[in-house]
């Protein structure tokens, strides 16, 4: 029986958060055109098959992941008297909606830390990032900065370097939807806790603070 071929990290994660944020069923592959297709099964028998407007790539799938969630709940709502087409067009629809988009938030945070380097987001930016696009894609969102920081940050130990770097970028990122993406103030995260600090062994000289790291 041939092996099964491991999956890049991404697609892993995003079809995590499809099953974890959609009805059971709904399951997402590339199509043979390079994009993503969504498959919607029912009882076993496909009910669905639509070929989505976003590539099969990694800086695509938190788009996508919103839009999904999206055409599930509409699906939902229409209680059995429309069709996964009719709920994909309804989708499109509420996409244009005026509200806090959070995948072109983290693009354009992105490009203004011009000074990450592609390595460093992926390791102590992109991890946190994913788990906001998850958790803002839920049947029940955090509504404020404080829910989003508690339950984004809860796979990482306080105390730890790793969660340090989760915190900072999320913090940022909140910061930086506030101030230049007209987010509300209610997005802004909390102050940092005593907690939070980064336990450190014996050393010599004084380690630096929170503020001079920002």
């Amino acid at each position: 029986m041939p092996s099964r071929t491991k999956q890049p990290e991404w697609v892993e994660g995003f079809r995590k958060a499809v099953k974890q944020t959609c009805p059971k069923g709904w399951l997402v592959v590339p199509n043979r055109g390079g994009n993503m297709r969504l498959q919607v099964y029912e009882n076993g028998k496909r009910i669905g098959d639509i070929t989505l407007p976003y590539g099969w790539e990694e800086k695509s799938w938190a788009d996508a992941l919103l839009r999904i969630r999206t055409i599930a709940k509409a699906y939902s709502e229409g209680k059995g008297k429309i069709d996964i087409e009719t709920a994909f067009k309804i989708s499109h629809a509420v996409s244009s909606e005026t509200g806090n988009d959070w995948p072109e938030a983290i693009k354009a945070y992105r490009k203004f830390k011009t000074r990450v380097s592609d390595a460093t987001w992926k390791k102590k930016y992109q991890p946190v990032l994913n788990n906001v696009i998850a958790l803002i894609a839920k049947s029940r969102p955090p509504k404020n900065g404080p829910a989003l920081c508690e339950r984004a940050l809860s796979q990482w130990d306080k105390g730890t370097s790793q969660r340090r770097h989760m915190r900072l970028a999320l913090y940022g990122l909140l910061n930086f939807c506030v101030q230049r993406q007209d987010f509300q103030s209610t997005w802004l995260p909390p102050s940092m806790t005593d907690n939070e600090v980064v336990s450190i062994k014996k050393r010599v000289g004084y380690p630096m603070t929170e503020a001079q790291i920002l």
